[in-house]
């Protein structure tokens, strides 16, 4: 057998936010499952580092590496404590990495990670097949798209060639529509097949190293590790990756990571192709298929139908006597209670059950979860909004353009005001090109006749500071049995003439670097749409 058991308590603390068995019941069931595949299965590894609760909750790559090598020392610490060398122990650790779209990044992290995790084993007295880092990757759900979620099929590639080129040693592609739910039976094929092509037919695993030598990778890969080794001291400094859990430590990091990545995301300095650039209102949803309950029971048979209710007492009760005499033994039982776990599922115990008798004694953890999100979740919302509307029988949010001047002086801001309007998603209508932005009457006129109630100007920083507040004013006016825009936006900064703009009635200037998700928002508010 090859692969592992998955045992990762740590990762499951900040998952989940409880362990029931406590720490120390924890790395109970940790060193058993280690030392019964140390004996019964040495291609088996037991313990699992997974960085997926940080990746998916914003954590950055350096923070990443530095917290998945002070889970590893910290159950190198669990294993060696119980008997095992540290070579032993060593060899019972995996590392699954969540890889995500920043590609070079991705690539560096990689290698960086097993730069440390080589140097902590060293460090431990460990020879060199105990330093080797067994490494899994998945592409990331953190920059998946329910919108649009066909661009999905290029992320997956990127960070499926990422992990490769960066040298994992297995790799897992998200199906393209991850983030909807169930997969399709397609998605899950095209997922497979991304891997094999880029294995088949662009040859990535033929060279150990593809990009070992260049400047940028190398450089890179050395500042991420010298940034993560830093950050390993100062949770080591805290007591460890457990107590730095327990403490709050990892949470105050991943928020203040978390920020910094939404406010990118917000201002589309990270752009989410089909979400918060190009996004297509008209674009049809895909839908999963439906799982009816008769195939999964099916596929899952009756395990139960030929239990012997004796030996399953039985065997619960040879598991419970394993856990009391190895809790009250100085030696390791090297693997005995898991052995015994094993028979009692074989007779058919549950493994409620099964939990239960190990759990016995130790009391439960619990921390704060990490909260797992995804990049495109601000924008998703905004567009859900608009969308419920439709389903209700109501028309489209929609925001009228009020483009003023010639083609080359509106062009390239009402391209560009649609498009940050569609991500919300707010349709654009196209109002009238104005010639003469100075006849105030007939821009309102156009307005009223839309039948929106949001208008934006759009036109040249010059055309604003001749026109610009008359235009605000008609267009907010309220005439006797009809209302004014509710908001004028202008597309610019304003400039020395903001705030006579905004005295004008110009509410709101959407420009490169505004927050885009607080803009849609007040958008929708004004236009009375709902979460």
């Amino acid at each position: 057998l090859r692969g592992g058991l998955g045992v990762d308590p740590l990762g499951a603390l900040a998952a989940v936010g409880t362990l029931s068995s406590g720490l120390a019941g924890s790395r109970f069931e940790l060193a058993e499952a280690a030392a019964f595949c140390r004996r019964e299965a040495p291609g088996v590894r037991a313990a699992l580092v997974s960085t997926r609760p940080y990746h998916d909750a914003g954590a950055h790559a350096a923070q990443e590496i530095a917290w998945a090598t002070a889970t590893g020392v910290d159950y190198l610490r669990a294993l060696t404590e119980r008997g095992l060398s540290i070579d032993d122990a060593a060899q019972q650790v995996r590392f699954a990495f969540s890889v995500g779209g920043d590609f070079f990044t991705e690539i560096a992290k990689l290698r960086a990670a097993r730069w440390l995790w080589s140097k902590v084993v060293a460090a431990s007295g460990g020879g060199g097949d105990a330093q080797r880092m067994v490494a899994h990757a998945c592409t990331s759900r953190f920059t998946t798209t329910q919108r649009d979620p066909w661009v999905n099929l290029l992320r997956g590639t990127a960070e499926a060639a990422a992990a490769a080129l960066g040298g994992a040693d297995s790799i897992a592609v998200l199906p393209f529509d991850a983030a909807i739910g169930a997969s399709t039976s397609f998605a899950a094929r095209v997922a497979r097949n991304t891997q094999l092509v880029l294995r088949e037919e662009a040859h990535l695993a033929r060279v150990a190293d593809a990009p070992g030598g260049s400047w940028y990778v190398e450089s890179l890969t050395e500042a991420l590790a010298r940034a993560a080794w830093t950050e390993l001291q100062r949770v080591e400094a805290a007591g460890g990756m457990a107590d730095a859990l327990a403490g709050g430590v990892i949470h105050a990091a991943v928020r203040a990571a978390a920020r910094a990545r939404a406010e990118a995301v917000a201002t589309r300095r990270a752009p989410i192709v089909g979400v918060s650039e190009f996004a297509s209102l008209d674009e049809a949803p895909v839908t999963g298929e439906a799982v009816a309950p008769a195939e999964v029971e099916a596929s899952l048979g009756r395990p139960l139908r030929d239990i012997d209710p004796e030996a399953r007492h039985a065997a619960l009760a040879g598991l419970i006597a394993a856990v009391q005499l190895t809790r009250s033994a100085v030696a390791p039982s090297e693997g005995a209670v898991f052995a015994a776990a094993v028979d009692a599922v074989r007779a058919g115990a549950d493994l409620t059950s099964v939990m239960s008798a190990l759990r016995r004694g130790y009391p439960s953890v619990h921390v704060d979860p990490l909260r797992a999100r995804r990049a495109a979740e601000p924008f998703e919302v905004l567009r859900d909004a608009g969308d419920r509307l439709i389903k209700d029988g109501a028309a489209r949010p929609r925001a009228f353009l009020a483009k003023l001047g010639p083609l080359l002086e509106h062009k390239a801001r009402a391209a560009w005001v649609r498009g940050l309007l569609a991500a919300g998603g707010i349709e654009a209508r196209a109002g009238e090109v104005f010639e003469d932005p100075g006849d105030a009457g007939a821009v309102a006129r156009a307005f009223k006749a839309s039948g929106a109630r949001v208008a934006v100007l759009c036109g040249t920083d010059e055309r604003y500071e001749a026109v610009g507040e008359s235009l605000a004013r008609a267009l907010s006016e309220r005439e006797e049995g009809e209302d004014g825009a509710r908001m004028v936006a202008l597309a610019g900064r304003g400039g020395a003439h903001e705030d006579a703009l905004r005295a004008a009635g110009v509410g709101l200037f959407l420009y490169r670097g505004v927050d885009v998700v607080a803009a849609l928002d007040r958008i929708h508010r004004e236009l009375g749409v709902t979460r």
